[in-house]
């Protein structure tokens, strides 16, 4: 275990929080792990697991080991007439692996989560999605290190076992138990496109582009504007994206809340655009925010982003406790108008 070499780190972060890592590692390899956790677990020492730290609040001081995941590597497994393998690192780039997959003419939905900010590795840890479509519907295996059986070491967990849902995995449930390492992906070489979501639709329009001849980097293109045009560029406005999911009610819980108009009109929550998720009913978390006039307050170090409410910005010498009683006071406020509890997306350290 003296083989190990810890040293300083500042912690990077998307939402621009001050954060300082006094054990940290930069992991390039899987290798690294094993001694690395073993000694934290003999120990019984907190490891944080971070990749470009784009969806977390992160304290000032780290707690214990910090892990920065950075292994790299994209790699073709195999393909066939209708389908490319890829085994990709970790610490590849988000955005580079879709530009990468757009090099190779693929696209069957992936084009849609462009310039989603964060690590390969994060991507099923929250099952990124945006503009009707999921990560998981791509991932074939995810290659983690499992803390509960290290004699095990590194295994190769398939996507029916990784309990994927909104914006959630068995990985982001037992952050204290798996480690991501890589991921295999399994993309279609049809080049079927995905048009059926609204806000692509209105952009496709917008460039002149006819959703029968739109094609995945055409969808790269209308994703890429529609999100520069709503969502602040974190290296300016420092945020972690989306920092509340869109609520999900069972009907039932819906229904009664709808009943709390007493007959005296359209209740408040029947004014929040909604939609059906399969037994339940999915709300707008921006209208929620929007209604309870968050836009409107003035704003000091911390706010939320005038053309989107879900996201809150750093606005300048905020720490993870302002970021945390700002998102609390909207959680707050919004279940106290509508009676709908905001979960939070980034996972708070420390």
């Amino acid at each position: 275990m003296t083989t190990i070499q810890f040293s300083p780190l500042a912690v990077p972060n998307t939402l621009g929080l001050p954060a300082h890592a006094e054990q940290g590692v930069v992991i390039t390899q899987p290798e690294q792990l094993v001694p690395i956790l073993t000694y934290a677990d003999e120990r019984r020492l907190a490891v944080s697991v971070l990749g470009s730290g784009s969806n977390v609040v992160l304290p000032r001081k780290m707690p214990s080991i910090t892990l920065l995941m950075r292994i790299p590597g994209i790699q073709v497994i195999d393909s066939d007439s209708s389908y490319r393998r890829f085994e990709v690192g970790c610490g590849v780039s988000w955005q580079g692996f879709v530009r990468f997959c757009l090099g190779q003419g693929l696209g069957g939905g992936i084009e849609n989560l462009t310039l989603i900010p964060g690590t390969v590795g994060a991507a099923p840890i929250q099952n990124i999605g945006a503009y009707g479509v999921e990560v998981a519907e791509f991932i074939e295996a995810v290659e983690v290190f499992d803390r509960q059986q290290h004699s095990a070491g590194r295994l190769w967990k398939p996507a029916t076992e990784c309990a994927f849902g909104y914006r959630d995995s068995c990985f982001k449930r037992q952050p204290e138990r798996w480690v991501v390492t890589r991921i295999r992906f399994r993309l279609p070489t049809s080049g079927r496109v995905r048009t059926d979501y609204a806000g692509i639709t209105d952009e496709l329009l917008r460039m002149g582009v006819s959703l029968t001849t739109a094609s995945a980097t055409t969808i790269a293109e209308a994703v890429a504007r529609t999100r520069r045009r709503k969502l602040p560029d974190p290296r300016r406005h420092p945020n972690a994206g989306s920092f509340f999911k869109n609520p999900l009610l069972p009907k039932l819980q819906y229904d009664g809340l709808v009943a709390r108009s007493g007959g005296q009109g359209q209740s408040a929550i029947e004014q929040i655009p909604n939609w059906p998720q399969g037994p339940d009913i999915k709300l707008s978390a921006a209208a929620l925010i929007d209604q309870t006039s968050w836009k409107q307050r003035p704003a000091e170090r911390v706010a939320v982003w005038q053309r989107q409410p879900l996201v809150i910005v750093n606005r300048g010498g905020a720490d993870a406790a302002d970021i945390t009683q700002f998102a609390q006071a909207i959680q707050q406020s919004v279940e106290e108008k509508f009676g709908v509890v905001l979960e939070q997306e980034p996972q708070l350290l420390g």
